[in-house]
């Protein structure tokens, strides 16, 4: 698939509640949008928003170029959007998840819209399309399927940060552990509610199509089912490159065939 080289205009604002108001980029295609729909980015929170950050720029730029207006968001709490993660809730993001939807409708003049998500990004994409009529397709790259062996993931590798640590904390002024992970506060109730999430024992149909992206097809092959179950048209497919929230910043790759993976796979049928 050769890349459009064609400009694409960006543009930062902020939109939803006017005293907690969110943050969000806006990729206008160049010229008219050609395409039906909007496209909604969802990152993955702390230190995989990082990491993750540069590739979704990439895939915002692609999909723009490819006709799709395409707005990405920072959540409540997190990036350059209003709150403290200490007030954080999931309730929270996934009312930001359909504000972000309404608002790329509203500046794009579309009705439907597309999503694509990353991790926890893709399991509150996947929720909150359950809770509406105007998603038309969906793209879940590596989800969370259930939120206690994500979290049991995360504090594995915070463990694993603390051992190599070379400052630490003098006695008596460290928080308490638990409410850190990976350099980001996780509030007890935060916590409690993703640990809550499970995909796989959802009944609800997030959308008409559904696109799953994981190195390991068959981790997935249990949330295939459930929505294929709950009505979706499901496609499942490996990946070859690397997770990116996993790599250091500054050794992470944009994993292009991954990028041209979403884009050719939103814009196989023309609109």
């Amino acid at each position: 698939m050769a890349v459009d080289q064609t400009a694409t205009t960006r543009l930062p604002s902020c939109f939803g509640e006017a005293d907690s108001p969110l943050f969000g980029c806006y990729d206008q295609p160049p010229g008219s949008p050609t395409r039906d729909l909007a496209v909604v980015l969802c990152y993955p929170m702390g230190q995989e928003y990082i990491r993750a950050h540069r590739s979704f720029v990439q895939l915002a730029t692609r999909l723009a170029r490819a006709g799709f207006p395409v707005l990405r968001f920072d959540y409540f709490g997190s990036g350059d959007s209003a709150g403290d993660t200490e007030d954080a809730t999931l309730a929270r993001w996934l009312a930001d998840v359909h504000s972000a939807m309404d608002e790329a409708e509203r500046r794009s003049g579309r009705s439907r819209v597309s999503l694509v998500g990353l991790r926890l990004g893709a399991a509150l994409a996947a929720l909150a399309a359950c809770e509406r009529d105007d998603v038309d397709s969906i793209v879940l790259r590596a989800p969370l399927l259930q939120g206690r062996s994500y979290l049991r993931e995360l504090r594995g590798l915070q463990a694993e940060l603390l051992r190599f640590a070379y400052v630490r904390p003098e006695p008596g002024t460290e928080r308490n552990a638990a409410d850190e992970i990976l350099g980001f506060v996780s509030p007890d109730p935060l916590r409690e509610e993703i640990e809550a999430i499970d995909l796989l024992a959802s009944s609800a149909c997030p959308a008409r199509e559904v696109l799953i992206l994981d190195r390991d097809t068959s981790r997935v092959a249990a949330l295939e089912r459930t929505l294929a179950a709950a009505g979706a048209r499901v496609e499942s497919r490996p990946v070859p490159d690397p997770g990116i929230w996993l790599a250091e910043p500054f050794r992470g790759l944009v994993p292009h065939r991954t990028v041209t993976c979403i884009v050719e796979w939103l814009g196989r049928s023309p609109s």
